[in-house]
């Protein structure tokens, strides 16, 4: 199965990616375009069909208002089909590569740069597409590339054709070019959406990241779980007496604690994760944790914190989970 890769790029400096094979990037041309000089090629099949074939190969794509560039690299040929002309008239058709803004990315990104056939209006002189029937095709606002036309003088796409050969082929591409003197900024994030399950393995020798909740991340081949804090501290409200503490939720959390004899119940830690709580006495103040309220807890000393008394109070609990002895490491500053 061909594996279609997109590399988003909000404006470009100089840049290497490695997924493109090393291209180096500079900056691309407003109009964008393929790479070298057979990427994205369409010639009809050896055996000709009803389908064209679109050669491997590496493209830019920008947006209409320039802000943004898709970098799309296409890893095994691809065959398009061409539909059927039942108009009584012949007609004139493009092959577009597009980045489809509107899919929900695969963990391998490679439904998202799309082929298409896109049928222009049959007549005694047919019309290529125009730019509506092609947007209306790919969808509005996604960017695209024109990059071959099916049906040309003398030999059109007649009404009740059963195969296309290249002498209805036409290359339409146009190239992209790599100057210098114009800086752009590149985004400084990456964007994941959570799995329901673990995607398959990649190709040997490659690594897929996922993610399994907000701030918990995965790899396959399996190894070692990742995790990132919100950037913020994540507020949790009053504790109750029996607070749970889901660490995907973020590395900093806080509460404000409303009850005596608090037991607390902590979940999802990772070998070596580092976590603060942030305990704050609500107006009443003297809010206590149960003995037994520091579940697997191993202070220095056998010495648990004493929390504040006095209401408004800000207590700041440190824990340091070791897989080895399945127990965390607390520390604490107490009265803020």
């Amino acid at each position: 199965m061909a594996i279609h890769k997109v590399l988003v790029l909000n404006g470009m400096t100089s840049v290497t990616d490695k997924d493109l094979s090393g291209v180096p990037i500079s900056f691309l041309n407003s109009t964008g375009g393929v790479v070298g000089t057979n990427d994205y090629l369409v010639a009809a099949q050896s055996t000709p069909n009803m389908t064209v074939q679109v050669a491997t190969g590496r493209a830019w794509l920008p947006n209409g208002q320039g802000t943004m560039t898709y970098g799309t690299y296409l890893d095994s040929s691809t065959n398009v089909t061409i539909a059927n002309n039942t108009s009584g008239q012949p007609r004139i058709d493009y092959i577009v590569l597009y980045v489809n803004l509107s899919a929900s990315p695969t963990p391998t990104g490679d439904n998202i740069p799309q082929l298409a056939d896109v049928q222009g209006t049959p007549g005694a002189v047919p019309q290529p597409p125009t730019n509506t029937q092609i947007t209306t095709a790919i969808g509005a606002g996604n960017p695209y590339l024109i990059l071959a036309q099916i049906g040309q003088s003398p030999t059109w796409i007649p009404s009740g054709v059963g195969s296309i050969n290249n002498s209805m082929i036409s290359s339409l591409r146009s190239f992209a070019f790599f100057t210098t003197g114009q800086v752009m900024p590149i985004p400084q994030y990456e964007e994941f959406t959570d799995q329901s399950s673990s995607p398959s393995n990649p190709a040997s020798g490659k690594t897929r990241l996922f993610t399994v909740g907000s701030n918990l991340f995965m790899r396959q081949p399996a190894g070692p779980m990742i995790q990132i804090g919100n950037s913020s501290l994540v507020s949790n409200g009053n504790s109750g007496s029996t607070p749970t503490v889901d660490w995907t939720q973020g590395i900093s959390q806080a509460y404000t604690l409303n009850a005596n004899n608090i037991v607390f119940n902590f979940t999802n830690a990772i070998p070596g994760g580092k976590y603060l709580l942030f305990l704050t006495q609500d107006a009443s103040g003297s809010r206590n944790v149960a003995s037994n309220g520091w579940p697997n807890v191993k202070w220095a000393y056998g010495v648990a914190p004493t929390l504040s008394t006095t209401a408004g109070k800000i207590d700041i609990i440190g824990l340091v989970w070791n897989n080895i002895i399945d127990q965390y490491h607390g520390f604490y500053q107490i009265g803020y």
